[in-house]
């Protein structure tokens, strides 16, 4: 069942409901591969800005936000110089380096068509998530009054029950590649479709019980009509 919810108010200010359903992707492992540069640059970043050495070592950023892997790390410690020297970091991104994983291109062009608005559900600061879409040609496709960022909240749920406020009370899908994502789906009684491209395997995934756990988004004709629908049933 999809999730409604009345908007009470954000930061963010909604896009105005036409009808057409939300699908909201996750950006990292679910649309994009960068090859683990951004956790390079966020470990550069800590260790810079708080002397911290190796600050990611052991850590999991499947599914986590950005703050609270700052908060993991770094604890209280202030945040602002670390995403300041983060997203310069990004931003020397060299041409080439990474790609829209095989598929989602040619997804989002099918969900387009069909009628539905595209939104973000991330963990990505609103910054780094525009450097790592913007490579890609990506960005411009989402709609960011729609979307929500690491700096809406620490907890995955929560950022998801704040898209769903923006969402204006159309029917919300939420697309990604880890628990996390099926976690912040269940949250708001999304359905929730888990593509095995991040670094989670497709056997722990199908643990998860997601509503449709693939190997990757190459079957568009399958996934868009799968997507679609759930929209429609909301």
């Amino acid at each position: 069942m999809t999730h409604r919810a009345e908007p009470r108010g954000s930061t963010r200010a909604p896009s105005e409901w036409n009808g057409a359903g939300v699908v909201l992707f996750d950006i990292d492992g679910t649309l994009v591969s960068l090859g683990g540069l951004g956790r390079r640059a966020l470990a550069r970043a800590m260790t810079e800005e708080w002397g911290i050495e190796a600050p990611l070592d052991g850590v999991s950023l499947s599914g986590s936000t950005d703050g609270a892997l700052a908060r993991a790390v770094g604890g209280d410690r202030p945040r602002a110089g670390v995403w300041r020297r983060y997203l310069t970091y990004l931003s020397a991104l060299a041409p080439g380096h990474g790609a829209p994983l095989p598929g989602v291109t040619a997804l989002l062009d099918a969900l387009t068509g069909g009628g539905a608005r595209l939104g973000l559900l991330t963990g990505n600061l609103s910054g780094s998530a525009r450097i790592k879409l913007e490579h890609v040609g990506l960005w411009r496709r989402f709609d960011v009054g729609l979307s929500a960022f690491a700096e809406d909240d620490e907890d995955r749920g929560e950022m998801a029950a704040r898209a769903v406020e923006r969402a204006l009370g159309a029917p919300v899908v939420i697309v990604g590649d880890s628990l996390a994502d099926v976690r912040a789906a269940r949250h708001v009684g999304a359905p929730v479709l888990i593509t095995a491209t991040g670094v989670e395997t497709e056997e722990s995934l199908r643990l998860t019980a997601p509503d449709l756990l693939v190997s990757d988004l190459t079957d568009t004709a399958r996934l868009s009509q799968w997507l679609l629908a759930r929209l429609s049933a909301g």
